[in-house]
């Protein structure tokens, strides 16, 4: 499992105003996991923002260009496949993997046109190959 971090810790969780360089956005309700996967993706070297909800997310892109977005589907406000849907409609090109725990989790990925699935609960290394995995060359 990942490690939990107190609240704080990590401070790259919100967007400062102006254009900012970041790597990764995850999109995540549950505060602690967010915080925990930032850290982990952080300590080995990525710029990382977070987001608690699809409409947080959608902000958070005026703002910065990731490669790569961390995505539950599970959110409240704008779900991910809403926010998937919204994104694609503004013609974004960026990498989406899938983090749930539901049991249809590939069906609901291939229908999204994610590009890779992280099971909940999941291990720091799983994460960190994964999205090592995802880099563009």
């Amino acid at each position: 499992m990942l490690p939990v971090f107190p609240s704080g810790l990590v401070t790259l969780l919100h967007t400062p105003r102006g254009a900012r360089e970041c790597d990764v956005l995850v999109v995540e309700d549950d505060p602690i996991l967010r915080r925990s996967v930032a850290q982990t993706l952080e300590d080995e070297g990525y710029r990382v923002v977070g987001a608690r909800d699809g409409v947080d997310a959608l902000r958070v892109l005026g703002r910065c260009s990731p490669w790569l977005i961390l995505l539950d589907i599970w959110l409240p406000r704008m779900n991910g496949p809403e926010f998937v849907s919204e994104l694609r409609d503004r013609g974004a090109d960026v990498k989406i993997v899938v983090m749930t725990a539901a049991q249809h989790a590939r069906r609901w990925a291939t229908a999204l046109g994610a590009d890779a699935i992280l099971a909940k609960p999941f291990e720091s290394f799983e994460l960190v190959d994964l999205v090592a995995q995802q880099r563009p060359s």
